[in-house]
């Protein structure tokens, strides 16, 4: 009984551990901007007996630009958008805005789709190639995968969207 208790406490504690981490991780993969309310020095108030940390960065004088993160993320929904309508063109350049104004990782998978099958812009599965390579050097996991079975890319992309070529 001694032993389960010991070893409930201690998984709590790793993954709480995990959890901050993790937490910590994703924040520091995101872009960061001045501070709008300390102009980047840090101090939100100067008092008689000192300064207060600013209040919105937490005395670092950056903040996480959530402008570009909600940007990527409508320019993809976008494009999604635009594949499951049909509308192969506007979806590429969805995808391809994404990819090079964001840099993000889903975008690049999903243009790599799109040049793998023809979507939108002339079938080109080496090009395809090296945009999953660049999506996986981002760390999104669905270019890894497909930069693995490429041949397979194409079956499920068409089951989950329902669309014809």
């Amino acid at each position: 009984m001694c032993m389960k208790k010991v070893l409930s406490y201690w998984l709590k504690r790793i993954s709480i551990s995990l959890f901050v981490f993790c937490v910590t991780y994703t924040a520091m993969a995101q872009k960061y901007v001045t501070c709008t309310n300390c102009g980047g020095t840090g101090i939100g108030m100067v008092t008689m007996t000192g300064s207060m940390p600013c209040l919105l960065c937490f005395g670092k004088g950056k903040i996480i630009d959530a402008y570009n993160a909600g940007r990527a993320l409508g320019l993809v929904t976008n494009g999604k958008l635009a594949l499951v309508q049909g509308n192969y063109t506007t979806a590429k350049q969805a995808f391809y805005q994404a990819m090079d104004e964001c840099e993000d990782g889903l975008a690049t998978f999903f243009y790599g789709v799109c040049l793998e099958l023809g979507m939108g812009i002339e079938a080109n599965p080496n090009a395809a190639l090296a945009y999953y390579k660049s999506g996986n050097s981002r760390g999104e996991p669905n270019c890894k995968a497909a930069g693995c079975v490429r041949q397979q890319v194409k079956p499920y992309f068409l089951n989950f969207f329902r669309v014809e070529l």
